[in-house]
């Protein structure tokens, strides 16, 4: 069976486009499976989703979405259901709202959560074609009955460990499509590969205006090797010019992130710039782990808003 990912075009943001490596890690874990596999990022394509499958039909469209593209996800599952494709969502608001897309016609199926074996599982009771037998079974999985009542399986447990999953599949992306990290730098470099990487998930903090809900309160973390080997991936196999760490709190453990900088130079990765994508906690800093940051190649960091605040409030700069 052949799946295609899909990320709707944003139309309430900028220009500036990042890979979306959710989409490349469903990818991974779905090539180990082997499952032929494609990724369909609206962002940076040259013809539309319908199109596309004019084109090269597929027996599964995966649909990501966060909260602001959500019409857009639904306009393309309808895109998708024309062509006779099953379809399946996930991501940021589907985790949290699964039921009103599965009120829908052209959603088939839910993923909520994080989705590397639940979409494996997936396509494997798909291929065996049970029906509810199956999709009963299956852990963070909504779907639809007989009678076409919404069903929503227990949650699927967090994953413990990171390691085991696949890397993602970056070789799918057309990263030649896609902006540089830094937005001074666009244009500098005409030939720029702008990657991401994850080194941890979840976050203990209870910030009011995150996502955080589907990664989890539980902060969880790839051993040091692991990240240093897909970092080498990235700077030695695919040619990356920069790198941004998308963690939510990559520095949670401080410890752990003095050991990643120092690997990081002690393997000469420090070449090739990085940034934090999606900032860092400075309560989980000293001025050791930002020398070592420097030296490990780290050209920009973004620092929590609420700490600052605080900080702010009670003159302790």
């Amino acid at each position: 069976m052949k799946i295609l990912l899909v990320s709707p075009e944003a139309r309430v943001w900028n220009s500036r486009t990042h890979i979306h490596n959710g989409l490349g890690y469903l990818a991974g874990a779905l090539l180990a499976a082997g499952y032929e596999t494609y990724i369909y990022d609206g962002a940076v394509e040259d013809e539309s989703l319908d199109a596309r499958l004019t084109r090269e039909p597929f027996d599964v469209i995966g649909i990501s979405s966060p909260t602001p593209l959500i019409n857009e996800a639904w306009q393309y599952a309808r895109t998708a259901k024309q062509h006779g494709a099953t379809t399946i969502l996930g991501g940021p608001h589907l985790t949290l709202m699964p039921d009103e897309s599965m009120q829908k016609a052209e959603v088939d199926f839910v993923a909520r959560g994080e989705a590397e074996y639940t979409i494996v599982e997936f396509m494997q009771a798909l291929g065996r074609g049970d029906g509810a037998a199956e999709w009963s079974k299956i852990l963070g999985l909504s779907w639809k009955d007989a009678q076409g009542k919404v069903r929503h399986n227990l949650d699927r447990p967090l994953s413990s460990d990171l390691d085991a999953l696949p890397f993602p599949a970056y070789q799918l992306f057309k990263i030649d499509r896609y902006t540089n990290l830094q937005p001074l730098t666009d244009g500098l470099d005409p030939h720029a590969r702008s990657y991401t990487i994850l080194t941890s998930r979840g976050c203990p903090y209870k910030c009011t205006y995150c996502s955080k809900p589907i990664t989890g309160d539980t902060w969880r973390a790839r051993s040091v090797e692991n990240v240093i080997r897909e970092w080498k991936m990235l700077v030695h196999d695919l040619g990356a010019t920069e790198i941004g760490v998308t963690d939510d709190i990559w520095n949670l453990n401080l410890k752990r992130a003095k050991e990643l900088c120092q690997a990081l130079i002690d393997n000469g990765l420090n070449k090739v710039p990085w940034v934090t994508v999606h900032g860092m906690k400075v309560n989980h800093t000293d001025a050791e782990l930002f020398q070592l940051m420097k030296r490990a190649g780290c050209k920009r960091v973004g620092v929590n808003a609420s700490v600052l605040a605080s900080k702010a409030a009670t003159n302790k700069f």
